[in-house]
């Protein structure tokens, strides 16, 4: 499976609309809630992070106050794409997931469910706006950021699902 996430056109109103309908269409995908309350939290004990993240369709759900959700994830088949900025800033949230290595355990909570990721990958790519994965999703904890040493590379974490237990 080839997906292409351009990061471009993620305020693109067509691709936005075509990815709503194919998820309002999903009951157990519940990224788009416009409620302003959290959709999932993220832990990654590692380098010390615990943010909540929000529904796409919040206000809150933005690169310069949190980490992202990107369209592209779905809940029903525990799948998520996050992006969030790198460097000095206050809303830098993966600027230490260079730190992260194959086995790292990174940990969703959503509803009454702890969800478990093992890093898989880290890999760099040229930064085109664009994120290609060739590999299925399903199953999968994907977290993109800028590199903080090469300004034309972004980091690409890919990790995946081992464990789902109640919280």
């Amino acid at each position: 499976m080839l997906l292409i996430v351009n990061f471009s056109t993620i305020r693109d109103k067509k691709i936005e609309k075509t990815i709503y309908q194919k998820s309002i269409n999903n009951p157990k995908n519940t990224i788009y809630s416009t409620k302003q309350k959290k959709l999932l939290t993220i832990v990654i004990p590692k380098i010390n992070l615990e943010k909540n993240i929000y529904p796409i369709n919040s206000s809150l759900n933005n690169l310069g106050k949190n980490i992202k959700i990107l369209p592209y994830s779905d809940i029903s088949t525990n799948s998520f794409i996050l992006a969030s900025h790198s460097g000095n800033n206050s809303n830098a949230y993966f600027n230490n997931i260079t730190l992260l290595n194959n086995s790292d355990l990174i940990y969703i909570y959503l509803k009454d469910n702890i969800y478990t990721y093992k890093v898989i990958n880290k890999h760099y790519i040229n930064k085109t706006g664009y994120l290609e994965i060739t590999e299925s999703r399903i199953n999968k904890l994907i977290l993109v950021t800028c590199s903080r040493t090469h300004k034309d590379k972004q980091l690409i974490i890919i990790s995946k699902l081992v464990n789902i237990n109640k919280k």
